[in-house]
């Protein structure tokens, strides 16, 4: 009875969102009570559609927000050939031999050291399965897992666990009948995240070698090398540089460094979208 209260009372801590518990903290209605606190706080009562009607049946709440969210992570994609080119034609390159180091197949270890380096606590994904299992049972998956990534690289093709995400909705201030006033907040898969920190732990060692020594944003303890030189009259450059890219469209596809390009807005309202957002109930 006391293991089973220990585990009820362990999921109502990270509900309630608290990180610890002393051992005179027994189970009691006080976790419970902020567990259902903060769900009340998340619960979404009516909705309006873009026309200002409030919606207040969970059928037509859940039609109107699938479609809101459907929307907002649709993907705008437009040809243009010369711009890709021109965008990519000047920007640092690396070697052959870095390259292949960087294509090389994941490994047991680089993995392991990747799952330390992940914090407990978090919510899972879709599977259902922490950062805690990962780690009580790597002994008996850790090769599996490493088997599935490197198979999953090979073929160009994640598993359906990592292409998928489960959207949690956090209030923001303001009326919360209107969906924007709602933040979204996607649950990833451990075993994604664990191929992304993996393969981010790479990439930090040759960061160095692609991006310009005043970037200091996304590099892993800049020092004061890497300062940007505002005072300088350089700054003006990359001020207009950063308005120009802010109205620029980015998208991925294909593979690699080069599948991420930026193409400039059109001018007109025709470009079209292509959905690739998967919401289950």
């Amino acid at each position: 009875m006391n293991d089973l209260l220990d585990v009820t009372a362990q999921g109502a801590l990270v509900r309630s969102r608290f990180t610890s518990v002393t051992k005179m903290d027994a189970p009691s209605k006080f976790f419970f009570s902020l567990e259902q606190k903060n769900g009340q706080k998340r619960f979404i009562h009516a909705v309006r559609t873009e026309s200002g009607d409030l919606l207040s049946e969970p059928t037509e709440i859940h039609k109107q927000t699938v479609s809101f969210y459907s929307k907002l992570y649709s993907s705008e994609r437009s040809g243009a050939q010369i711009v890709e080119e021109s965008f990519l034609k000047d920007l640092p390159k690396l070697s052959e031999q870095v390259a292949r180091e960087l294509d090389r197949e994941l490994t047991l270890a680089e993995l392991h050291k990747a799952l330390q380096g992940m914090e407990n606590g978090r919510a899972p994904g879709i599977d259902g399965l922490p950062v805690e299992f990962y780690k009580a049972f790597w002994a008996v998956i850790g090769q599996d897992v490493l088997e599935v990534l490197n198979d999953s690289v090979n073929v160009g093709q994640l598993p359906l666990s990592c292409r998928r995400a489960v959207l949690t909705l956090l209030p923001k201030k303001g009326d919360l009948t209107h969906l924007k006033n709602w933040r979204p907040v996607s649950l990833l898969c451990t075993d994604l995240k664990l191929l992304s920190k993996a393969l981010a732990s790479r990439l930090t060692k040759v960061m160095e070698q692609i991006t310009h020594q005043d970037q200091s944003y996304c590099v892993p303890d800049p020092g004061p090398a890497r300062k940007p030189r505002w005072w300088t009259s350089s700054g003006t450059v990359y001020t207009g540089f950063h308005r120009a890219f802010s109205t620029c469209r980015r998208r991925k596809e294909g593979r690699g460094w080069s599948s991420y390009l930026a193409e400039p807005q059109p001018s007109d309202s025709s470009s079209s979208r292509d959905s690739s957002l998967d919401l289950e109930t």
